[in-house]
């Protein structure tokens, strides 16, 4: 939304401003949204690897819709089940075999070794911590190696991280 405030334009310049305070119009209130530029993957406190694209940091609440006997204008929606989605990470291929490693004790007999808390954390331009979301008792569920086609392109490496639960943590 546009603020309310808004008084005039300068004539100059053409930026718009409000009279009252001089400060200048801006389309929304509060700072600007963070550019994404790389991620991080933790996994109990040790960085496993850098990501170019990080998908799946969503949460979501099953709807229960509830008629109740004798009100017919409406249904109640109440809440139900929560569920995380996937976490998804692609990155270029490197020698480290570090998520390779931990997809592999999935397939082992000490399977419940595999699930680890972590944090993705999204680095602005200088590698600098912007954000942070912590999930628990994550597991490689996924390992996609690169498609090899002889082209000269970057190999992509891909880990999908299935978890039990997402907190925005700054």
């Amino acid at each position: 939304m546009w603020t309310r405030d808004f008084k005039g334009t300068n004539r100059h310049s053409g930026r718009q401003f409000n009279a009252r305070t001089g400060e200048e119009r801006r389309r929304f209130r509060g700072p600007d949204p963070y550019a994404a530029f790389q991620w991080k993957l933790e996994i109990d406190g040790l960085v496993v690897a850098h990501f170019q694209e990080v998908s799946g940091l969503s949460i979501q609440t099953e709807v229960v819709k509830f008629r109740e006997g004798g009100l017919n204008d409406r249904e109640h929606m109440l809440m139900g089940g929560t569920s995380y989605s996937n976490i998804v990470c692609k990155n270029g291929m490197t020698d480290s075999a570090e998520l390779y490693n931990w997809r592999a004790k999935v397939d082992s007999p000490g399977r419940a070794s595999a699930r680890r808390n972590g944090s993705i954390i999204m680095l602005d331009g200088k590698t600098t911590e912007l954000l942070r979301w912590n999930f628990v008792r994550g597991w490689p569920c996924k390992w996609e190696g690169p498609t090899l086609t002889g082209q000269g392109a970057i190999t992509i490496e891909t880990v999908e991280i299935a978890h039990e639960g997402l907190r925005r943590a700054s």
